[in-house]
């Protein structure tokens, strides 16, 4: 008896993946690199002295550090690819707000 072997082909999107994942890294490390070189501008922006700055420093790494157990559990239970996209999809509606500021009358 001969017995079939069935070979479905699929995508190879490992490239894809790769590069998306390399992109989320780099964003993370820049994130607080770019937070503490920002560090002195808020000191002068805010009025304040280091010890108060040393607290919101404080209080944004201890944000980062909750929203990552979130995001992954939030991955496990609706799929990665759909938290990555909504993740996305909120950042880059942060930036046109920023940027733009139109993004309020499209979301009321």
């Amino acid at each position: 008896m001969k017995e079939m072997i069935l070979v479905t082909k699929t995508k190879d999107n490992s490239m894809a993946i790769i590069l998306t994942l390399s992109l989320a890294t780099l964003v993370g490390c820049m994130n607080m690199g770019l937070f503490n070189v920002a560090l002195p501008a808020l000191m002068v922006y805010f009025n304040t002295d280091v010890t108060t700055i040393q607290w919101i420093s404080s209080g944004f790494t201890l944000a980062a550090g909750v929203i990552t157990p979130v995001v992954g559990f939030m991955g496990d239970k609706f799929s990665y690819k759909k938290t990555l996209i909504t993740v996305s999809f909120l950042t880059l509606s942060f930036l046109f707000e920023r940027f733009f500021g139109f993004v309020t009358d499209l979301t009321l």
